[in-house]
């Protein structure tokens, strides 16, 4: 069993444009400006079994399965738009993972 958690902050500053269409991004922002501002919280479970077995005496199977569980607590907010202060963006997850080795001995 192994328990994952992490938390990533990014920002964003200044804009300039790039591209063909010049009325996007008119006036550009200065670099010292926070214009997008990213937090994620993530917290993972991951439970799993392993094992190996010899089939013969130059053949062995060995492998392993887990499930996983994970939840994302994320907020975005956009510091130039007041309408869209705070997004929140959750979400939860759920897999398996499986390996096998098929090896042989010389």
């Amino acid at each position: 069993m192994a328990t994952i958690s992490g938390t990533r902050a990014t920002n964003a500053f200044g804009r300039t444009q790039q591209a063909t269409n010049w009325g996007t991004c008119v006036p550009t922002v200065p670099t010292y400006v926070n214009l997008i501002s990213q937090d994620n919280d993530w917290h993972s479970l991951r439970l799993g079994l392993a094992g190996q077995t010899q089939l013969t005496e130059r053949l062995s199977l060995s492998g392993d399965v887990a499930f996983l569980f994970t939840r994302l607590d994320g907020k975005d907010q956009h510091h130039m738009r007041p309408k869209i202060k705070l997004i929140p963006e959750d979400g939860d997850g759920h897999g398996v993972q499986l390996e096998a080795v098929l090896g042989r001995g010389e």
